[in-house]
């Protein structure tokens, strides 16, 4: 099973309006955990735990680029069927 925006997109013409304002929102809450994070590892001397930079700084690019594909339509989810658990991430060629 997989899922096509093209048939949604022509019958809700307010899909592209929401999935605009949902990336938007991931943005938003890298960032916003990005600084957050950084802040408290700065700040780990007067006694707040904070994170590996590295480990915060890598984990950002990655979902940074997951959020730079899912804009494009790069990533193709498929399903084997709703009893299946295994899930597939394709990437597909940008057009």
């Amino acid at each position: 099973m997989s899922l096509d925006f093209t048939y949604i997109k022509a019958h809700a013409p307010v899909i592209p309006d929401i999935m605009q304002a949902l990336l938007a929102v991931g943005w938003a809450l890298l960032l916003g955990n990005l600084v957050f994070q950084a802040l408290r590892s700065m700040a780990s001397g007067l006694g707040f735990e904070g994170e590996d930079p590295k480990m915060l700084f890598a984990r950002s690019f990655v979902f940074a680029f997951l959020l730079l594909g899912s804009s494009q339509g790069v990533f193709f989810l498929e399903f084997d069927g709703p009893r299946s658990r295994r899930c597939q991430v394709m990437v597909m060629a940008a057009q």
